[in-house]
């Protein structure tokens, strides 16, 4: 289980890899929902990392073995794909509808439209001093600044939390 996230009604969302499936669970464990996906990687730990449920019932899932951030409905169904440079961690929808990326050992976080074009982008050596080594995590703030989890594995270890702004 990459990921966990507590929904407005009270449930918890979680993806399972392995099982390659998105359940939805009440706060006593019961299954209430659920939605399976496929993918072709056949290692377990790459199948998936961070997913969340959109306000619309869909849910954004990165699936770090094929490269791709994928929008899949309510019943698992592809209905929207991002083929990504890297291995993405997160994906975020944005208000406006714009997904942000981030690219995992791709050095990079971008942001997209729907119809699939970079609308801004992040790369590797852009921040003076902070060097992306591994985009775990991001954050777009009311304010317009973007919160990147910048980890130092893979043989960074001097690696840091950064914020930029954009907007």
């Amino acid at each position: 289980v990459h990921t966990c996230q507590p929904l407005p009604n009270g449930d918890v969302m979680i993806a399972e890899c392995g099982t390659k499936r998105i359940i939805e669970v009440d706060r006593e464990g019961n299954i209430r929902k659920e939605a399976k996906w496929e993918t072709s990687t056949g290692n377990v730990h790459l199948h998936c990392r961070i997913a969340r449920k959109l306000q619309n019932g869909h849910y954004l899932i990165a699936m770090v073995g094929e490269h791709v951030v994928r929008e899949l409905d309510g019943d698992g169904r592809v209905v929207w794909e991002y083929l990504t440079p890297g291995d993405p961690y997160v994906a975020l929808r944005l208000p406006d509808g714009n997904t942000l990326i981030g690219c995992g050992d791709g050095h990079k976080l971008i942001e997209v439209s729907p119809d699939k074009q970079v609308v801004w982008s992040l790369d590797e050596n852009e921040l003076p001093g902070i060097p992306l080594r591994f985009v775990a995590g991001v954050q777009r703030l009311p304010n317009g600044n973007t919160i990147v989890c910048n980890w130092g594995g893979h043989g960074h270890p001097n690696c840091r939390l950064s914020c930029c702004r954009w907007g």
